[in-house]
Protein backbone atom coordinates (compact mmCIF):
# COMPACT_ATOMS: atom_id res chain seq x y z
CA UNK A 1 0.00 0.00 0.00
CA UNK A 2 2.43 2.27 1.00
CA UNK A 3 4.16 2.06 -2.88
CA UNK A 4 0.76 3.00 -4.08
CA UNK A 5 0.51 6.41 -1.61
CA UNK A 6 3.78 7.42 -3.00
CA UNK A 7 3.64 6.63 -6.69
CA UNK A 8 0.15 8.61 -6.22
CA UNK A 9 1.99 11.22 -4.54
CA UNK A 10 4.80 11.77 -6.96
CA UNK A 11 2.84 11.60 -10.22
CA UNK A 12 0.53 14.60 -8.40
CA UNK A 13 3.53 16.23 -8.82
CA UNK A 14 3.61 16.48 -12.42
CA UNK A 15 3.49 19.99 -14.72
CA UNK A 16 0.79 19.92 -16.72
CA UNK A 17 0.66 22.12 -20.22
CA UNK A 18 4.88 22.19 -19.91
CA UNK A 19 4.90 23.27 -23.56
CA UNK A 20 2.72 26.43 -22.81
CA UNK A 21 3.86 29.41 -20.99
CA UNK A 22 1.32 29.87 -18.52
CA UNK A 23 0.82 32.41 -15.70
CA UNK A 24 0.00 30.04 -13.53
CA UNK A 25 1.55 26.19 -13.40
CA UNK A 26 -0.52 23.75 -12.77
CA UNK A 27 0.32 20.08 -11.41
CA UNK A 28 -1.57 16.89 -12.33
CA UNK A 29 -2.48 16.65 -8.23
CA UNK A 30 -4.74 20.22 -8.93
CA UNK A 31 -6.37 19.26 -12.36
CA UNK A 32 -7.07 15.48 -10.82
CA UNK A 33 -8.64 17.22 -7.85
CA UNK A 34 -10.45 19.91 -10.50
CA UNK A 35 -12.12 17.12 -12.30
CA UNK A 36 -12.90 14.68 -9.12
CA UNK A 37 -14.55 18.24 -7.74
CA UNK A 38 -16.48 18.67 -11.44
CA UNK A 39 -17.34 15.07 -11.47
CA UNK A 40 -19.98 15.73 -8.61
CA UNK A 41 -21.25 18.53 -9.84
CA UNK A 42 -22.29 16.70 -13.53
CA UNK A 43 -23.93 13.85 -11.79
CA UNK A 44 -25.86 14.09 -8.29
CA UNK A 45 -24.44 10.69 -7.35
CA UNK A 46 -21.05 9.61 -8.19
CA UNK A 47 -20.32 6.16 -7.80
CA UNK A 48 -16.90 5.57 -5.77
CA UNK A 49 -15.39 4.11 -8.87
CA UNK A 50 -15.76 7.47 -10.56
CA UNK A 51 -14.32 9.45 -8.36
CA UNK A 52 -11.45 7.72 -8.00
CA UNK A 53 -10.96 6.95 -11.47
CA UNK A 54 -10.85 11.51 -11.57
CA UNK A 55 -8.24 11.55 -9.33
CA UNK A 56 -6.66 8.51 -10.62
CA UNK A 57 -7.13 9.51 -14.27
CA UNK A 58 -3.30 11.00 -14.80
CA UNK A 59 -1.72 9.50 -12.39
CA UNK A 60 0.89 7.47 -14.59
CA UNK A 61 1.98 10.85 -16.29
CA UNK A 62 4.68 10.25 -13.21
CA UNK A 63 6.20 7.99 -16.49
CA UNK A 64 5.57 9.82 -19.28
CA UNK A 65 4.94 13.02 -19.04
CA UNK A 66 1.93 15.34 -19.84
CA UNK A 67 2.10 14.54 -23.41
CA UNK A 68 0.07 17.44 -25.14
CA UNK A 69 -3.06 16.19 -26.71
CA UNK A 70 -2.08 17.73 -29.70
CA UNK A 71 0.85 15.55 -30.29
CA UNK A 72 -1.82 12.31 -29.86
CA UNK A 73 -3.75 12.98 -31.93
CA UNK A 74 -1.57 13.41 -34.81
CA UNK A 75 0.38 10.29 -34.70
CA UNK A 76 -1.89 6.99 -33.20
CA UNK A 77 0.96 4.93 -32.96
CA UNK A 78 2.18 7.43 -30.44
CA UNK A 79 -1.08 7.52 -28.89
CA UNK A 80 -1.48 3.45 -28.73
CA UNK A 81 2.04 3.37 -27.51
CA UNK A 82 1.60 5.25 -24.44
CA UNK A 83 -2.27 3.81 -24.06
CA UNK A 84 0.66 0.37 -23.28
CA UNK A 85 3.27 2.16 -21.10
CA UNK A 86 0.20 3.65 -19.21
CA UNK A 87 -1.58 0.24 -18.50
CA UNK A 88 1.58 -1.13 -18.03
CA UNK A 89 2.84 1.45 -15.12
CA UNK A 90 -0.65 1.34 -14.06
CA UNK A 91 -0.38 -2.55 -13.16
CA UNK A 92 3.18 -2.18 -11.90
CA UNK A 93 2.39 -0.43 -8.76
CA UNK A 94 -1.37 -1.58 -8.18
CA UNK A 95 -3.12 2.01 -9.64
CA UNK A 96 -5.13 0.18 -12.15
CA UNK A 97 -8.22 2.22 -12.81
CA UNK A 98 -11.92 1.47 -11.62
CA UNK A 99 -14.69 -0.04 -13.68
CA UNK A 100 -16.64 2.70 -14.55
CA UNK A 101 -19.78 2.19 -16.96
CA UNK A 102 -19.80 3.85 -20.25
CA UNK A 103 -21.99 6.95 -19.00
CA UNK A 104 -19.45 7.29 -16.06
CA UNK A 105 -16.79 7.47 -18.69
CA UNK A 106 -18.44 10.03 -20.43
CA UNK A 107 -18.98 12.21 -17.52
CA UNK A 108 -15.15 11.64 -16.56
CA UNK A 109 -14.42 12.88 -20.15
CA UNK A 110 -16.34 16.23 -19.95
CA UNK A 111 -15.23 16.94 -16.18
CA UNK A 112 -11.65 16.66 -17.72
CA UNK A 113 -12.04 18.61 -20.64
CA UNK A 114 -14.49 21.26 -18.07
CA UNK A 115 -11.15 21.35 -16.62
CA UNK A 116 -9.13 22.21 -19.04
CA UNK A 117 -11.48 25.32 -20.46
CA UNK A 118 -11.57 26.29 -16.78
CA UNK A 119 -7.70 26.71 -16.86
CA UNK A 120 -7.63 28.69 -20.17
CA UNK A 121 -10.42 30.99 -18.99
CA UNK A 122 -8.34 32.23 -16.00
CA UNK A 123 -5.55 32.12 -17.95
CA UNK A 124 -7.05 34.23 -20.52
CA UNK A 125 -8.38 36.43 -17.63
CA UNK A 126 -5.23 37.16 -16.38
CA UNK A 127 -3.92 38.15 -19.93
CA UNK A 128 -2.68 34.77 -21.42
CA UNK A 129 -3.88 35.22 -24.90
CA UNK A 130 -1.92 31.68 -25.53
CA UNK A 131 -4.15 30.14 -24.33
CA UNK A 132 -7.42 31.47 -26.43
CA UNK A 133 -6.76 28.47 -28.83
CA UNK A 134 -6.68 25.93 -26.29
CA UNK A 135 -9.81 27.40 -24.69
CA UNK A 136 -11.41 27.29 -28.27
CA UNK A 137 -11.08 23.34 -28.51
CA UNK A 138 -11.96 22.31 -25.72
CA UNK A 139 -15.10 24.28 -26.12
CA UNK A 140 -15.36 22.58 -29.86
CA UNK A 141 -14.79 19.05 -28.08
CA UNK A 142 -17.31 19.30 -25.73
CA UNK A 143 -20.15 20.88 -27.60
CA UNK A 144 -19.48 18.25 -30.32
CA UNK A 145 -19.42 15.30 -28.19
CA UNK A 146 -22.68 14.92 -26.58
CA UNK A 147 -22.33 17.51 -23.96
CA UNK A 148 -24.86 16.43 -20.69
CA UNK A 149 -27.46 19.41 -19.72
CA UNK A 150 -24.64 20.08 -17.01
CA UNK A 151 -22.01 20.76 -18.73
CA UNK A 152 -24.14 22.92 -21.55
CA UNK A 153 -24.95 25.09 -19.07
CA UNK A 154 -21.09 25.19 -17.43
CA UNK A 155 -20.08 25.82 -21.11
CA UNK A 156 -22.50 28.90 -21.21
CA UNK A 157 -21.59 30.38 -18.09
CA UNK A 158 -18.02 30.30 -19.46
CA UNK A 159 -18.96 31.74 -22.32
CA UNK A 160 -20.08 35.13 -20.33
CA UNK A 161 -16.96 35.03 -18.33
CA UNK A 162 -14.48 34.96 -20.88
CA UNK A 163 -16.22 35.35 -24.60
CA UNK A 164 -14.52 32.45 -27.20
CA UNK A 165 -14.24 35.09 -30.19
Amino acid sequence: MIERILHFRAGMAVQRYHTVNLIVRETVGHHSCNVAWLVTQLTDTPSRALIQAALLHDAEEIHTGDVPATTKWRSKMLRDSLDDLEHFYRTDVGLAMPVITENEKAILKQADMLDLCFKMVEELSMGNQQCANILSRGTTYLWENQPLPQTKELLLKLEELMPLK
